[in-house]
């Protein structure tokens, strides 16, 4: 494995951090499946895959410190929307209040873009009222009170 300044790490942190992404796939045996739906068998493939998934990008915040892992990130990979595991090893973002739905992320992309509420329903074929539902529920679950409070959520939590 490489480390952060380009060098090989040792390969007692090697298998150290590999210790650490198995233990925590084999803390949801969801992933188990996921993987197995995918057709990864291989033990390493599948951590590799699992690490892809759900720590794929770079968004300032560590993936690891000293208690172990902290937080999945979530990231816009070029299955998004259309894998059949969507949501089981990338986990999506959750907020104060609750895990986020892949439509309320569809929303949040669009809020940062900057689209009325009619816009964003003639994009995903929906009807006004209900990108007003998604909207609430999306303010609960994070924590804010307008479309200026999901903007900064979805920059803080690459949701673009």
């Amino acid at each position: 494995m490489v480390a952060k300044d380009g060098n090989y790490m040792p390969i007692t942190e090697s298998i150290e951090l590999l210790t650490i992404f198995r233990e925590e796939m084999e803390k949801d045996p969801q992933v188990e499946i996921a993987l197995k739906i995918l057709g990864i068998t291989d033990p390493v493939k599948q951590i590799i895959e699992f690490v892809k998934c759900r720590f794929g990008r770079f968004d300032l915040r560590a993936d690891i410190n000293e208690n172990g892992i902290s937080y999945p990130e979530y990231w816009n990979c070029d299955k998004r929307g259309n894998c059949p595991v969507e949501g089981v090893l990338c986990l999506l973002p959750s907020g104060k209040n609750g895990r986020l739905t892949p439509r309320e992320c569809e929303v949040i992309k669009l809020v940062a873009h900057d689209l009325a509420d009619k816009q964003i329903a003639d994009r995903l074929g929906i009807s006004i009222n209900t990108v007003q539902k998604h909207r609430t529920n999306i303010e609960h679950k994070i924590g804010c009170a307008s479309k200026c409070g999901i903007v900064a959520f979805a920059y803080e939590n690459n949701i673009l």
